[in-house]
């Protein structure tokens, strides 16, 4: 069934090797003089002082001070970067960016080109991640956050070092009428390690283990930076779009919800439900993502919660009315799996 496939996938990620298609990824490229400027203002994070070859996690704000996304930026040349974006926002950052471009920053000399359907992408993960990579290009798999260009299976392709299952993991990008062959070529490789292809559930097990945000879940368009645990990555230096709207007075209220890990104590925490202190008693925040953890068993959660930051260790009810479920959860940290990095990095 369903539970049964997602496990064992999720397990064979964990323990060897997995691939699965991330065409869907939103992928804009950056190019001219002023790339570098254009991406400080649309990046709250800083990007300007990449060196070639190189990359980093990012998030976009609204002008309000709410993030709105987040992805990778890679510097590809000089004055040339690939810009990724989740796949449920891909039609909202062709816009913020097209917006910037043509109206806050016209005076910019920059091209954004959105290449979504430009290219197919492959994401290889597990701790045998590297060897496939190298195995199929001849090459040393490039370390955490690199680029690498190389051949595969005949064709030409970009090699991007970067981790959302928490394992070393690669995104391969490669021209969509050219990505067959490439398919099959690192199919054969992993499949061939006794690894597996893996789905939607199975990545969601592995990105709620590690802690990531997902847009739609965590990233529902009324968290701060702060308040998903991204606020110690803002560029100190400013200038940004949403710089202003994250000093509003009322993004320091108390009743604010900030991303936790929930620990059931008992029962099977329900994606969706309530938490509160005890039955009747006011909702205090809600559970965007549920799963069983792959190796170790036991159920998780992300969820926002009123003043969570400061919670930790404390118990309380996750209620669902609709699904007549519960479960007594504990407070934690949103990072169950590896929380040091040093898996992604090895």
């Amino acid at each position: 069934n369903l539970a049964e496939a997602t496990r064992r996938e999720a397990r064979t990620v964990r323990s060897l090797v997995g691939m699965t298609d991330v065409s869907t990824l939103a992928k804009f490229e950056v190019t001219g003089p002023d790339a570098a400027s254009f991406l400080e203002k649309i990046c709250a994070t800083s990007v300007a002082r990449l060196a070639p070859g190189r990359g980093r996690y990012t998030f976009m704000l609204r002008e309000d001070g709410l993030v709105c996304d987040d992805g990778t930026v890679w510097r590809l040349e000089e004055n040339r970067y690939l810009l990724t974006s989740s796949t449920g926002g891909a039609d909202r950052m062709a816009t913020v960016l097209s917006y910037a471009r043509q109206v806050l920053l016209p005076e910019m000399r920059v091209s954004v080109v959105n290449v979504q359907e430009h290219y197919a992408g492959i994401a290889v993960a597990g701790p045998q991640a590297s060897a496939v990579v190298a195995a199929l290009t001849g090459a040393e798999a490039p370390r955490h956050m690199g680029l690498a260009r190389a051949i595969i299976a005949g064709t030409p392709v970009l090699v991007l070092a970067a981790s959302y299952s928490g394992e070393r993991a690669f995104e391969i990008y490669v021209e969509g009428t050219s990505a067959a062959a490439v398919w099959t070529a690192c199919e054969d490789e992993v499949l061939g390690r006794d690894g597996c292809l893996y789905g939607l559930e199975a990545m969601e097990v592995l990105r709620i283990e590690k802690g990531h945000v997902v847009v739609g879940g965590e990233v529902d368009m009324r968290r701060t930076p702060h308040e998903l645990g991204l606020g110690g990555m803002v560029n100190k230096a400013g200038g940004f779009i949403g710089e202003m709207g994250m000093k509003r007075p009322s993004h320091g209220e108390a009743h604010r919800l900030f991303l936790v890990g929930l620990e059931a104590t008992s029962g099977t925490i329900p994606e969706g439900s309530m938490l509160m202190k005890k039955h009747n008693r006011p909702a205090e925040g809600h559970v965007t993502a549920s799963a069983y953890r792959a190796l170790e068993g036991g159920s998780i959660a992300l969820a926002l919660l009123a003043d969570g930051a400061n919670r930790h260790g404390e118990e309380l009810l996750a209620f669902s009315p609709t699904r007549k479920q519960q479960a007594s959860v504990r407070v934690t940290a949103p990072h169950f799996y590896d929380p040091q990095g040093t898996r992604y990095r090895d």
